[in-house]
């Protein structure tokens, strides 16, 4: 067995590696150990994921929505009790917010007969490239977690030289360019669904592949309805926009999640309940 990116022996190696991160919601979509190499595995989880989940962007999310650490824990948003007291805010595990103000300001925060607090509900964004990497990483390993139980199969792709530039680009970074990714939102983060089988939840996320009459493969992977797309083999996303044009800007993973219609997720989706 070998390591579907950096291609070196893995049939000792241990680690499950999830495609997408337990951080994210993720409890099911993974990979038995040596698909990926107990090395890959740390290397991605400490330069690639945790970059990309300590952004004010996911950090905001993963608070407002209440997604646990893979420590069950639940990530503090950063506030200010007005003017510019900077304090913490916490989710307890039975919802309700808590505020940890620091002990040099207590007193005054004590004083305060009335106040205010404020919160982002939306931080700042990964880079650019690091979100790229961290998007490639998922979509190599939801490439590979087809074939599975197909071992001839994992073979034949780490033999694919299409898929080498997103590989290397995933676990190496090593071009100067950054790979183009399409991002947009197709449904609020906080819409509740329906489906014939579960009632009033939240899609933590999904993920699908798209195959183009351009003969184009595309991954897309949505985190509480911002979708995020990228192209398996090669840097350029103007296909898929192309696709978009042509298609009335539907998304991938369902014909359409904008409409009031109830709909039946996937089997690469993970449901919130509510």
């Amino acid at each position: 067995m070998k390591c579907i990116f950096c291609k070196n022996p893995s049939s000792e190696s241990k680690s499950i590696e999830h495609i997408i991160p337990e951080s994210l919601g993720n409890k099911s979509h993974s990979l038995p150990p040596g698909i990926v190499c107990d090395s890959c595995n740390n290397y991605f989880a400490r330069k690639v994921e945790r970059r990309v989940l300590e952004s004010g962007y996911f950090q905001s999310l993963r608070f407002t929505q209440g997604i646990p650490s893979k420590k069950k824990k639940i990530p503090p948003q950063k506030a200010f009790i007005s003017p510019n007291i900077e304090v913490e805010l916490i989710k307890e595990k039975d919802g309700s917010n808590t505020v940890r103000v620091p002990t040099e300001v207590w007193n005054q925060v004590a004083q305060m007969k009335g106040c205010q607090i404020i919160f982002p509900t939306s931080g700042t964004r990964p880079e650019k490239r690091e979100m790229s990497r961290f998007l490639a990483k998922i979509a190599v390993e939801a490439f590979a977690q087809r074939f599975v139980d197909k071992p001839h199969l994992i073979n034949d792709m780490l033999n694919d030289e299409q898929l080498e530039p997103i590989r290397q680009w995933a676990r190496y970074g090593n071009s100067p360019e950054c790979w183009s990714f399409h991002e947009r939102r197709i449904y609020d983060r906080n819409k509740r669904h329906n489906s014939d089988d579960v009632k009033n939840y939240q899609v933590v996320h999904e993920y699908d592949f798209l195959f183009t009459p351009q003969n184009e493969l595309y991954f897309c992977v949505a985190f509480f309805g911002e979708e995020f797309t990228i192209n398996i083999g090669g840097a350029s996303i103007d296909g898929y926009k192309q696709w978009l044009s042509d298609n009335k800007e539907i998304s991938p993973l369902y014909i359409d999640k904008r409409s009031n219609q109830s709909f039946n997720p996937t089997a690469n989706s993970s449901l919130h309940s509510l």
